[in-house]
């Protein structure tokens, strides 16, 4: 237990001094405000062009969405951070899944998007004509689901990306396609036949439908069992890939 502790407390040091957000004011300002306000801004926008039925739902889905994208890119940039540095693969090497090292990863990107997330929503309500407190606490119970999947995809994306040139390239997947596939400007009850089966693969949709009142937590709970489903993907991935490195099939590091 000492031993998962000091780990534990050893990742989460490392992740939060390896960290930009706070590098200086400006850094922090950016990323914290300005980048979340903007990204709800053109969701609103771009869901009035296509004649989105409530704009104010736009928004606070753009914002569970956000959250979610928000602590899977944090995941995936501080994985390719340590792999750059040689950190990973040793950690992988000693231990198949190390349980406290990835808790420790989470614990940084979870903590600046969930100020992002609340920010996002805080100026969503500002701008609601109807300042409807009802909504947003609906929002920010919701507020964990986001979490939850940002974390496995965050932990799939990463997995992924250790086949790939790229260990961003998942991340940027999914900024382009989940908000688009959960039902954030469009809602997906209008979603055509093909474009609801294939929404069926990416998280956030049924959490949304709860927050337009068309679906239940058998939804929530479907979003949170896709996620898991992807984030096993991504450790499937690191572990074949380090099979490959012990046996001489695979030269590169992890």
């Amino acid at each position: 237990m000492l031993a998962f502790g000091y780990r534990f407390l050893s990742t989460v040091k490392v992740s939060w001094a390896s960290s930009i957000v706070f590098a200086t004011i400006g850094t922090t300002i950016t990323a914290l405000v300005l980048l979340p306000l903007l990204e709800i801004l053109f969701s609103v926008l771009m869901g009035n062009d296509l004649g989105s039925p409530d704009l104010v739902r736009t928004g606070y889905g753009a914002g569970l969405v956000a959250l979610c994208l928000s602590v899977l890119s944090g995941i995936v940039a501080t994985i390719a951070r340590q792999r750059t540095i040689g950190v990973f693969f040793e950690i992988h090497t000693f231990r198949r899944f190390d349980l406290a090292y990835w808790l420790a990863i989470i614990i940084a990107p979870t903590v600046f998007s969930l100020v992002t997330a609340l920010v996002s929503l805080g100026g969503v309500f500002i701008f609601d004509p109807t300042h409807d407190l009802n909504q947003l606490g609906r929002t920010i119970v919701l507020l964990p689901v986001a979490l939850c999947c940002g974390i496995l995809l965050g932990i799939a994306a990463s997995g992924i990306g250790v086949n790939l040139s790229d260990p961003y390239l998942g991340a940027t997947i999914a900024g382009v396609f989940l908000p688009v596939l959960a039902g954030v400007i469009v809602p997906a009850t209008f979603f055509p036949t093909w474009l609801e089966l294939v929404s069926l693969v990416a998280p956030m949709r049924g959490t949304l439908n709860w927050l337009s009142g068309t679906g239940g937590i058998q939804g929530m709970l479907f979003d949170v069992l896709i996620a898991a489903i992807w984030a096993g993907i991504g450790i499937a991935t690191i572990q074949r890939a380090l099979i490959r490195t012990r046996a001489g099939i695979r030269f590169d590091t992890l």
